[in-house]
């Protein structure tokens, strides 16, 4: 396991820090009190300083999910580190993973791999072209919303020392995207959360993420972790497991939670941890959701995880309803047999011929030239 460490900045130019882990003393030799409420430029390579304004003022407008950039940073001793960053724009925040680059390390090279796909999937937004046509053609895609504001998200912090992964901190946007008061999921196992028909699939996934320290794509229907499946009895599966796990690790997790407090005051940044609720709660009234006894609305969510050395970093948003892939170009003409004339059968004959593009054939552009012309005239 490599060493990383969390920072949250806001969204402002000045980038300003509002938390950092305590794995950056690990890697920039600065105590979390030295860095926060300052400003990220202040830390990076003058060479660079340019560069770095402009990828946190496209990826702000953007709403980037899992960029990857890479600079170098001051160390408290004066010299330049070389780091690798994968960050997330959480509704107000923007929430990054930092680590040492190191040229040709198997998980920086799988990261260089990861990142591009899961920030295509998880970036089919109102900023996707392909939204606006197909909102015209399903209802379900018109959800997108239109205001230019940055889209609810929320982020997790989760344990990742424990098999039950359990939720350490949580963002106040959860209320937004879950329906649910932070302190409804902190404490909690992370895979309570998960409906037993995405389970196994989101276990491989976040088992895969820690052990490879990698960025994953995740989907699944979220359960509400306060409501047992039958109302009555208990969960069975994975989850029941992890509470019989957490029982032993309570000792070690408890010394984890408290090692993280001490270092940073996590309320600058609108993180919630237990302690904080259970002194005052939120103004933010949860959405309501309508339940019966065999059949509770479902919410489908989209996640990216990251990790780091304190945790791992689950950035959640309603999920949008998927893009259809691609078509793929047939290898002959399929509607020619139905055709009834021989005016259907030469006509995509010929647009298959005329395909400008590999591009354009992957999207379904085909280009068949007027009718009564021939190639070249």
């Amino acid at each position: 396991m490599e060493i990383t460490f969390i920072s949250i900045l806001d969204l402002t130019p000045a980038a300003c820090i509002k938390y950092t882990s305590g794995s950056i003393e690990d890697i920039l030799g600065y105590d979390s009190n030295e860095v926060v409420n300052k400003s990220l430029w202040d830390f990076l390579h003058p060479d660079e300083l340019s560069f770095a304004r402009q990828i946190h003022s496209q990826s702000v407008s953007h709403d980037m999910a899992a960029g990857l950039s890479y600079f170098q940073i001051k160390h408290q001793l004066g010299y330049w580190v070389g780091v690798e960053c994968v960050f997330n724009v959480v509704y107000d925040v923007l929430v990054a993973s930092t680590s040492i680059y190191k040229r040709g390390s198997r998980s920086h090279q799988k990261r260089a791999t990861d990142a591009p796909v899961v920030r295509r999937l998880f970036s089919q937004s109102q900023f996707d072209p392909r939204y606006n046509m197909l909102a015209y053609i399903s209802s379900k895609f018109s959800r997108v919303p239109r205001s230019p504001s940055h889209e609810p998200r929320a982020a997790l912090f989760l344990n990742r020392f424990t098999r039950s992964s359990n939720i350490i901190y949580a963002t106040r946007g959860v209320a937004n995207v879950l329906g649910l008061r932070p302190a409804d999921l902190v404490s909690k196992s992370f895979y309570y959360c998960i409906e037993e028909c995405c389970l196994h699939g989101a276990v491989r996934c976040i088992e895969s993420a820690k052990s490879n320290d990698t960025v994953a794509y995740l989907r699944f229907c979220f359960r509400n972790p306060l409501q047992d499946d039958n109302g009555t009895g208990d969960r069975t599966g994975y989850g029941s497991e992890c509470q019989d796990q957490d029982e032993e690790e309570d000792d070690d997790e408890m010394q984890y939670e408290d090692c993280l407090d001490s270092q940073n005051p996590l309320d600058k940044c609108n993180i919630t941890t237990n302690t904080d609720l259970s002194r005052s709660r939120t103004n933010i009234q949860p959405r309501t959701t309508t339940t019966t006894n065999n059949n509770r609305q479902r919410i489908e969510v989209e996640a990216v995880v990251s990790c780091s050395s304190d945790g791992l970093v689950v950035i959640l948003r309603r999920a949008l309803a998927p893009i259809p892939p691609p078509f793929e170009k047939p290898g002959y003409p399929v509607h020619a047999k139905i055709a009834s004339s021989h005016l259907l059968g030469p006509l995509i004959l010929q647009s298959q011929r005329y395909s400008a593009t590999p591009a354009a054939s992957n999207h379904c552009q085909y280009h068949a030239p007027p009718l009564g012309l021939k190639r070249g005239s």
